[in-house]
């Protein structure tokens, strides 16, 4: 995938994605991005509603291994109610 440019990279806003050294990588790389508007619940309403959800529930926890922070995130995810999803 890497050697066809068939494909386009999106990602979101972060500070790390926006990055003048990243935007360097990507220019040098010929790599299309497609631009990620700020807050758009039409893009991705997980960005909106679930991650912001988690990140709460998530923040200033520290984690052994993946599998802690999986089996977390899972615990979380059932304790959201169907009426809020």
């Amino acid at each position: 995938m890497w050697n066809s440019v068939d494909w386009f990279l999106h990602h979101d806003n972060a500070p790390v994605h926006t990055a003048l050294s990243v935007q360097q990588f990507l220019a040098n790389n010929n790599m299309t991005v497609t631009n990620h508007p700020p807050y758009s619940p039409d893009l991705a309403p997980c960005d909106i509603f679930l991650f912001l959800r988690m990140k709460r529930r998530m923040n200033g926890k520290h984690f052994a291994d993946v599998c802690e922070v999986k089996k977390k995130t899972l615990k979380v995810l059932k304790n959201i109610s169907n009426e809020e999803f």
